[in-house]
């Protein structure tokens, strides 16, 4: 009787209260690994009824327990620490599914007025249902050391000199024009004689029967450009126009006629020819 007490003891309380009741819930992570600014742990979750549960990471100094940091959710972007609630748990932190490894980074939040520096804190997991607005009460907990140097929210500024400028003053140079000279029609000149020079010369004689007609006997006007400077404006000579600095005149020059035909002198030839030719016709026909 003795020994059939207790079993009766033992099976009694497993009918009336459920297995899990006795199971212990475990929840454990992994040593942090840190990846460029955050940090990758393996979470495990067994000896919870449900099948799932969600957790949230957060960091928290060793002396005073005030929490910041983020957890990369389920919408794949990092979720700030905060108060939860129901929606907050279910649509946002990332979910673990019991007896499955599952890995969570957590990364630091440095301009959280909750960083004191770099030092020791704490990097926590806490586990949610999501039936209920807060945490279960188990939690998951390393020790780290953070080392980034703390954000200040007015840092200091070192002043930049203000070089001193030393201004060099340029003299003012005034520069005088040239007063050019305007240019004259013509130059001026007391000895500007005109020169007509006409020139007869007796025609040459040409050997031929056809007749020549004299050639009139040309006028040649000379103008003497004066010495001197000579101007920028051009003198007229006859039709042309050219301009006095490139123009030579030649002072003196010859002009050779030629030589017409003396019609006279040809006529009395013919007629002196005419007669000895008669005359010699005149004196072989009396003689034969």
């Amino acid at each position: 009787m003795k020994h059939i007490l207790p079993i009766l003891f033992l099976l009694t309380t497993c009918i009336i209260f459920p297995k899990n009741v006795f199971a212990a819930i475990s929840f454990t992570i992994s040593d942090p690994v840190k990846k460029d600014d955050y940090y990758e742990v393996d979470v495990t979750l067994s000896g919870i009824s449900s099948d799932t549960a969600y957790v949230q990471g957060m960091f928290t100094s060793t002396s005073t327990p005030s929490y910041f940091g983020y957890t990369w959710g389920q919408k794949d972007d990092w979720v700030k620490y905060q108060s939860t609630n129901k929606e907050f748990i279910t649509s946002l932190l990332p979910k673990v599914n019991k007896e499955v490894t599952r890995k969570i980074w957590i990364r630091p939040d440095y301009e959280s007025k909750s960083y004191k520096g770099p030092g020791e804190y704490f990097l926590k997991l806490k586990r949610y249902t999501g039936g209920s607005d807060g945490p279960t009460g188990e939690e998951a907990v390393k020790t780290i050391i953070l080392d980034y140097p703390l954000v200040t929210d007015t840092p200091t500024e070192t002043p930049t000199p203000t070089p001193t400028i030393t201004t060099t003053s340029t003299p003012t140079i005034t520069s005088t024009p040239t007063t050019q000279s305007t240019p004259t029609a013509r130059p001026t000149s007391t000895n500007t004689p005109t020169i007509r020079v006409t020139v007869t010369s007796t025609p040459k004689s040409t050997p031929t029967s056809q007749k020549i007609s004299p050639l009139t006997s040309p006028s040649v006007e000379i103008i003497e450009i004066p010495t001197g400077t000579p101007s920028s404006q051009p003198y007229v000579l006859g039709d042309s126009t050219v301009s006095a600095a490139t123009v030579t005149v030649p002072q003196k020059f010859t002009v050779t006629k030629p030589k017409t035909v003396n019609y006279r002198n040809l006529f009395l030839i013919g007629v002196m020819v005419t007669l000895i030719s008669g005359g010699a016709l005149y004196f072989r026909h009396r003689k034969d």
